[in-house]
């Protein structure tokens, strides 16, 4: 995860909308004044829900290493699965070969029954470009090794994690890379969802629309502590991102399957403008932007699922050192919960 951009949008694309009803009942799960360019944002999700206004699935970010830093193994993600499939049987990842993910976590996913978004690390230069290949390299080999569990447990595969955001990867690099996966993937009789996660405001720059259109899944990202927003403002900007973001999205390639890639509240921390990390703010901010984005429709993965105390700190667009990192999870290290994950 990286910090997001302070930006908030200022104009929200409208698609033509449904279920009025619904949309009354989710405003209201807000408990918060919303203003007429935020409702117009919250219509356009509602092209988004389904006939049958069913609730957003939950999904988690789970990290690659235990609490003192080693390598996951297969019995430590089975581990982390038994405590998170009272939630959710969804889980992401961003690195097949980092710490050997996709070897330890195949067999696990399989054993525990649960479901994943893989991901492949892309990024920039020759050196990236070795370690792409290397990405590659594990997900032949370890697919074709457990193909029950890749071809029934994997659910789609995302190519590089927030690299247009930071600039590592051209638009025309991601998707020559993301067509790159696809054939590697079919070769190993996949055929499903490939596509790639960014921050919200990356998907509302048309610059990045080729990628879009290159794509079968699509997740967004959107921290409101990183925009140094202040928790009882906090839900209501954060579906403005991810609704704006969406009504681009949708633009350009209807047919894209949409998840919330990343979003959550720090447990403890640096504060950042008006954004405090605590558990109370946490709670609040799983009611007010997770339930209530679920409770349009749209599939949500938290970041994330259990603390990791081996991070280092991260350093915001405005330059604010900040010690979050390792507070991010809904459970900490030792698989205690935080706050109730009731919506």
């Amino acid at each position: 995860m990286q910090e997001r951009p302070c930006t908030e949008p200022t104009t929200l694309s409208f698609i033509q909308s449904t279920f009025i009803v619904s949309s009354i009942r989710s405003l209201r799960s807000f408990n918060m004044l919303l203003s007429a360019s935020l409702i117009a944002g919250v219509l356009s999700l509602a092209a988004k829900v389904t006939a049958d206004a069913n609730v957003g699935t939950l999904g988690f970010a789970v990290g690659a290493t235990n609490p003192d830093g080693t390598c996951k193994s297969t019995d430590d993600y089975v581990n982390d699965f038994n405590v998170l499939k009272d939630y959710t049987s969804l889980i992401r990842t961003y690195s097949m070969s980092d710490c050997y993910t996709l070897a330890n976590i195949l067999p696990a996913l399989e054993s525990t029954g649960m479901t994943a978004i893989l991901g492949i690390w892309a990024g920039p230069g020759s050196t990236y470009e070795t370690s792409f290949q290397y990405e590659l390299g594990n997900l032949t080999t370890y697919a074709t090794q457990y193909s029950s569990a890749f071809t029934s447990n994997v659910v789609g595969i995302t190519v590089g994690s927030e690299v247009l955001y930071r600039g590592d990867l051209t638009p025309d690099e991601l998707v020559s890379r993301i067509k790159e996966v696809k054939t590697t993937a079919s070769g190993v009789g996949y055929s499903g969802m490939v596509g790639t996660a960014d921050s919200w405001n990356m998907w509302t720059n048309s610059s990045n629309n080729a990628v879009i259109e290159a794509v079968d899944l699509i997740l967004t990202n959107a921290f409101p502590y990183w925009q140094s927003i202040g928790i009882d403002s906090a839900g209501s900007s954060f579906f403005n991102s991810i609704s704006s973001a969406l009504a681009s999205i949708q633009s350009v390639n209807a047919n894209a399957k949409f998840y919330v890639g990343e979003t959550g509240w720090p447990t403890e921390g640096t504060t950042l403008g008006s954004a405090v990390p605590s558990v109370d703010n946490a709670q609040q901010f799983w009611k007010e932007g997770v339930c209530a984005m679920r409770e349009w429709g749209v599939d949500v993965f938290v970041f994330e699922a259990f603390d990791e105390p081996d991070k280092a700190s991260a350093t915001s667009d405005g330059g604010v050192s900040s010690d979050v990192e390792s507070h991010w999870g809904v459970f900490t290290s030792d698989f205690s919960k935080k706050f109730s994950l009731d919506c």
